[in-house]
């Protein structure tokens, strides 16, 4: 019996997940061992061109940035984008993108920091948006939740319990 609690996943095992930097420069050695992560959770990566790009603290120009966004925003085989990490910078893109042209493609969009920006942005989109591990962490298991992760990608709920001297208003609530 299916369980009712359960839906569509939102990324399944092959799906092609774009993996761009609209902020802060990578970390060579880090990125690596999170796009060996997501091959290991069954996605194929595919890297922005501009990903290894540098120009001060920043992954590279801002046009490049938003260029790689666009193009994995664009591109119907790619079901989702992971950021490669978080950090300033993404913000100073949002101007850029062509919002009418690829807000109608559903993708799921994984990070969170400087990507909080994008997300709010993200409202007239079909995106989901979820706050969680930038591909930078995902080599280093202790920095995220690995079961929790792989729960809400294969659309399983997820229960949380609050402990009562944390609670303001009591009640249920879904989400």
């Amino acid at each position: 019996m299916r369980n009712p609690e359960r839906r569509r996943p939102l990324l399944s095992e092959g799906d092609a997940v774009g993996v761009v930097a609209p902020g802060f420069a990578v970390r060579k050695r880090a990125l690596a061992g999170g796009m060996e992560a997501l091959r290991r959770m069954g996605f194929r990566p595919i890297p922005g061109p501009h990903l290894y790009d540098r120009q001060d603290n920043l992954a590279g120009r801002d046009a490049d940035r938003a260029a790689d966004l666009e193009a994995m925003l664009r591109d119907r085989a790619v079901r989702g984008i992971w950021f490669a990490r978080g950090g300033f910078g993404t913000a100073r893109i949002l101007g850029r993108i062509p919002w009418a042209d690829v807000a109608g493609e559903r993708k799921v969009l994984v990070g969170y920091s400087d990507l909080t920006a994008l997300f709010a942005a993200a409202g007239r989109t079909r995106w989901v948006c979820l706050h969680g591990p930038v591909v930078s962490e995902l080599g280093d298991p202790s920095r995220f939740h690995a079961g929790s992760l792989r729960a809400l990608l294969d659309g399983d709920a997820i229960e949380m319990g609050i402990g009562a001297r944390n609670v303001l208003r009591g009640g249920r609530a879904a989400g």
